[in-house]
C-alpha cells in the first residue's frame, strides 16, 4: 500500500455539472461530487484529495457509536492522523493491515472487497444484514484500491438501515460543510487570522466539537470580516460541522 498521492480517474463519463440552485438542494452525493469534479476537478488535486478523504472520514463517523468498541474504530483514528500527516506511513499501513486481517476474518471465503465488487457489497449486506459500516471504515485501509469519496453509498447502509434517502441528505451537507459553495468560493483575508479567530479555529479541529462556531463569526467580525457567507456559515446552528469545515480550514490556512 502506497500513501503517495497521485491524480486518478474518477468515472469513465464525463461528469455531470449542476447548477447553483441544485448545488444548495441536492440530496445525492454523488451527483455533488460529479460537479466537483467537473467544475473543480478535484480528484486531480491534493487539497480536493484531503477534502474527499476528510469527507469519507465524516460519513463513516455518523456511525461513530456503534464504532466506539470497534477495534476498526482505530482505521478512522490512523486515517484522519493520516490526512494531517501526524502519522508515520509505515504505521499506518501496519494498522489498515492488522485490521482489515480481523475484519476478513469473518467474511465468507468468496467475499471480496475490490472496488468492482461493490454491487456485490451491498447484495451481501441487504441479504446477510451484515453491518457494512464496519465494511465502509475498512475501506479507508483500501483507499489505493478505491476512488474517494466511494465509500459513502455503503456507509449510508450501515448507517441509515431503511432511511437510506435521509442518510444521504445528510451526507450532502457535509459536502457542502466542506467544499461550501463552489459556485460563489468565499475570498478569505489573511488579515482575518487573527489569534482569537485561529485559536477557536485549531480547538474545534482538534475536539472535533465544533459548538463553537458562532463565536468564531464574532471573531471574524471583529478582525473587520463582513463575507455574508462565512459569517452565515458559521452562525447557522442547524448546520452539521466537520473536519475539513471550508471556514474553518480557511482561518487555519489549510490547503
Amino acid at each position: 500500500m502506497t500513501r503517495k498521492w497521485e491524480p486518478r480517474e474518477w468515472k469513465s463519463m464525463e461528469p455531470e455539472v449542476i447548477s447553483q440552485k441544485q448545488w444548495r438542494t441536492s440530496r445525492s452525493p454523488g451527483q455533488m461530487m460529479d460537479h466537483l469534479d467537473a467544475a473543480q476537478r478535484v480528484y486531480e488535486t491534493r487539497s480536493g484529495a484531503r477534502r474527499l478523504r476528510l469527507f469519507d472520514i465524516a460519513c463513516c463517523r455518523r456511525g461513530w457509536s456503534q464504532l466506539e468498541r470497534d477495534p476498526v474504530a482505530v482505521v478512522l483514528e490512523s486515517a484522519e492522523r493520516d490526512v494531517e500527516g501526524t502519522i508515520k506511513t509505515e504505521l499506518f499501513e501496519q494498522i489498515c493491515l492488522a485490521v482489515r486481517a480481523e475484519v476478513e476474518e469473518s467474511l465468507p471465503e468468496a467475499f471480496c472487497l475490490k472496488e468492482s465488487y461493490m454491487p456485490r457489497w451491498i447484495k451481501h449486506h441487504a441479504r446477510r444484514q451484515i453491518d457494512s459500516l464496519r465494511f465502509a471504515v475498512l475501506a479507508l485501509a483500501y483507499l489505493d484500491e478505491w476512488p474517494a469519496g466511494e465509500h459513502y453509498l455503503v456507509t449510508a447502509r450501515g448507517v441509515a438501515g431503511d432511511d437510506f434517502a435521509a442518510e444521504l441528505r445528510a451526507q450532502c451537507d457535509l459536502l457542502r460543510d466542506i467544499f461550501g459553495d463552489p459556485f460563489r468560493p468565499a475570498r478569505f483575508s489573511p488579515a482575518w487570522r487573527t489569534d482569537a479567530a485561529i485559536l477557536l479555529a485549531k480547538q474545534m479541529y482538534e475536539s472535533r466539537d465544533f459548538s463553537a462556531m458562532p463565536i468564531l463569526a464574532d471573531a471574524l467580525q471583529d478582525a473587520d470580516c463582513n463575507d455574508e457567507a462565512i459569517l452565515n456559515h458559521c452562525r447557522d446552528r442547524k448546520r452539521k460541522h466537520v473536519r475539513g469545515c471550508w471556514v474553518v480550514d480557511a482561518v487555519l490556512g489549510k490547503k
